[in-house]
């Protein structure tokens, strides 16, 4: 008699299962491609065994989930600090609204640090929602010569979003020697 093992790997794919707000991050990947990656698994992990997955609607954007303790937004970041880590956070701050900040949980070389980032004001997150509202209508690009465009090799998009910029023109930031598609 042969003995099948349970399918672990389903059942963590569906214990994470979480929308994430579209509204953070690159835009026209969010639009895109609905992925998920295994590094997503470990940080929702460390989330989900901190605090509680909360679910959300936006007019703007539709349904998203974060996860909460209490009255803080929790993220999880792994690697070194990123410039637009704060950016984001901050816009989905001012996304929810309903939380005083965020506990942002950062692994780096296996070291958890936790940071606070505060929620921004009233008329910060007003105008913060009026640039995202534009930056989602428009799939906005992120720029080829900034920092936070060095996740664009690894983006499950990348060829789509390279054909647009070509299409509409938005090549001027391409670095020497850039690898399209």
């Amino acid at each position: 008699m042969t003995v099948t093992p349970p399918n672990l790997l389903q059942e963590l794919k569906q214990k994470f299962l979480s929308t994430e707000c579209p509204l953070v991050g690159c835009m026209r990947q969010n639009a895109w491609s609905a992925r998920t990656r295994w590094q997503d698994y470990r940080g929702k992990a460390i989330l989900m065994a901190l605090g509680k997955m909360q679910h959300h609607h936006s007019d703007l954007c539709g349904d998203y989930d974060t996860y909460a303790y209490g009255d803080y937004l929790l993220q999880y970041r792994g690697g070194h600090k990123k410039v637009w880590w704060e950016h984001d956070i901050t816009k989905l701050l001012a996304v929810t609204q309903i939380y005083v900040g965020c506990i942002l949980i950062q692994e780096v070389d296996g070291e958890l640090h936790q940071h606070y980032i505060p929620a921004p004001s009233q008329e910060e997150a007003k105008h913060l929602l009026l640039a995202l509202r534009e930056r989602w209508s428009s799939l906005e690009r992120i720029a080829k010569n900034t920092q936070r465009a060095y996740m664009c090799r690894y983006c499950p998009v990348k060829a789509r979003c390279d054909a647009l910029d070509v299409e509409q023109g938005q090549t001027d930031d391409w670095p020497d020697h850039y690898k399209a598609g």
